[in-house]
């Protein structure tokens, strides 16, 4: 695949398959429909704020070597962690939450204040569409049942499951 192509205004597929682990990490070409619906999820989130993708498509051997789950969607080219330019993950995380044109449009959106310091955002898919997680006081993640809210304050040790 040729890294330069062009997915979206923003973005081509050499920021779509950024690594840290020096592991090759180039997909072949039948990832381009998967990588093009991920920088075009990428292209409405940059709606709230430009930001930094750490981690998006990810070879066997990447998410391997960053402990990725099994069935990863980064394994597919349809998620990808992104760390905020302007404003805290916290307050990004709650601008797709409490704006359906952001929440309908992603399968999943994950915020992880303990380990990872990133936001996870997948493309949705007949199994997940507007899922959100969040990492509780004791790192577990779960469904934050928090009602879309402007006014809610989200702290980080009195979320949903963190007993």
């Amino acid at each position: 695949m040729d890294v330069s192509t062009q997915l979206s205004p923003n973005f081509t597929v050499a920021d779509l398959i950024v690594t840290s682990t020096g592991i090759p990490n180039v997909p072949d070409d039948s990832y381009l429909p998967n990588l093009t619906a991920l920088a075009n999820v990428l292209e409405l989130l940059r709606q709230i704020d430009t930001f930094t993708v750490v981690s998006g498509f990810r070879s066997p051997a990447v998410n391997a070597s960053v402990g990725g789950a099994d069935y990863s969607y980064h394994s597919d080219g349809l998620a990808a962690d992104i760390l905020p330019d302007n404003i805290s993950n916290q307050d990004f995380w709650q601008h797709i939450h409490n704006t359906p044109r952001f929440s309908n449009a992603l399968g999943e959106y994950i915020y992880y204040p303990l380990s990872h310091r990133t936001i996870h955002v997948s493309t949705p898919t007949a199994a997940k569409v507007n899922f959100d997680l969040m990492q509780n006081a004791a790192g577990t993640y779960v469904r934050s049942n928090i009602a879309p809210e402007p006014s809610y304050n989200m702290d980080l040790y009195s979320s949903p499951g963190a007993d």
